[in-house]
């Protein structure tokens, strides 16, 4: 009997603790961002590139990164996008994004994606259409040879990169 109590209490344990780390990871995860600003800067994988909504928050532009916010605008629209088509996001992005691309022709940036927030932003108030400046330097190949890393601003540097990143 006192065996059978001890492998009892000792799943228990088990059970407790395995309960406790769940908790303190799930605590633990950062809220995305509702509100992008100008400037911000990300480090994209291809599945982030992908995703309609943003993944992850901005990192330091000191820091390696893919992309930079280069405008946020007010979602257009009345409806949450994810009520509307791909094509009828892709075109309401295509107008405002391109209307705010100012970096020179021979400028380094020269590719934008987009991103508008996931259901559960929107339902915290997140309406934004984010559009982000990148630098694809290869139109085949895998995703960290088509899209360079750099660290600094090139927001701010109207959108030149330095030479020991090419």
């Amino acid at each position: 009997m006192k065996h059978k109590i001890l492998i009892f209490i000792s799943a228990l344990v088990v059970v407790a603790m395995a309960g406790t780390a769940f908790v303190l990871t799930r605590s633990q995860t950062t809220a995305l961002e509702l509100k992008p600003k100008i400037g911000n800067c990300y480090l994209f994988s291809a599945k982030e590139f992908d995703a309609p909504s943003p993944l992850t928050n901005p990192l330091p532009c000191a820091q390696m990164h893919n992309a930079e916010t280069y405008w946020v605008a007010k979602w257009p629209l009345k409806l949450v996008p994810t009520r509307y088509s791909d094509d009828l996001i892709h075109d309401v992005a295509e107008r405002i994004c391109l209307a705010h691309w100012d970096f020179p022709d021979d400028a380094n940036l020269n590719y934008w994606a987009y991103f508008y927030p996931s259901p559960a932003q929107w339902a915290e108030g997140a309406h934004w259409l984010r559009c982000d400046a990148m630098v694809q330097s290869y139109t085949e190949g895998g995703f960290d040879k088509q899209y360079l890393k750099w660290p600094g601003s090139l927001y701010l540097d109207n959108g030149f990169l330095e030479a020991p990143f090419f």
